[in-house]
């Protein structure tokens, strides 16, 4: 599985993108899934490819953020009503807005909002620092806008 774990985890940081929201995924192995499977997920280390996918963005200078997996699976992308309700196996249907979609793609779509604050929220105490150009010529108008590295709309 390391080999595997080193492929998807490169696989992953070889997207467009700068940033990458991640959850601490937790995987509860039941006894109910089959030998077959539960052998194969077994042997399996999602927090092994978390650390792999941490290591290859820091090391291409891309950034990762962890995202805190509480009540995402509950939590609706459109209104962001938070009910134990609201997901319906595969499924999911806010009980506040209505809004139905399959469940996966909700936490997707949460995670990108989450991942885009967390990301704006480095930013907010950055210090405000000019260029040794700018300090050698004396102009320096104050103004500091990140450059835009998030993926997505």
């Amino acid at each position: 599985m390391l080999n595997t774990n080193h492929c998807i985890s490169k696989a992953i940081i070889n997207k467009p993108f700068d940033v990458f929201a991640l959850e601490k995924l937790g995987i509860k192995r039941e006894k109910k899934n089959g030998k077959r499977f539960d052998s194969k997920l077994g042997s399996w280390s999602p927090n092994e490819l978390n650390r792999f996918i941490a290591y290859k963005a820091e090391f291409k200078g891309k950034l990762v953020i962890e995202i805190n997996p509480k009540h995402t699976s509950q939590r609706c992308s459109r209104c962001g009503f938070v009910h134990r309700w609201n997901r319906h196996g595969l499924r999911f249907h806010c009980g506040n807005c209505g809004f139905e979609l399959n469940a996966d793609l909700n936490v997707s779509r949460k995670f990108e909002v989450l991942g885009k604050s967390e990301y704006l929220r480095f930013h907010v105490n950055e210090p405000n620092v000019a260029s040794g150009e700018a300090l050698s010529t004396g102009i320096v108008d104050g103004s500091y806008k990140p450059p835009n590295r998030l993926g997505g709309s």
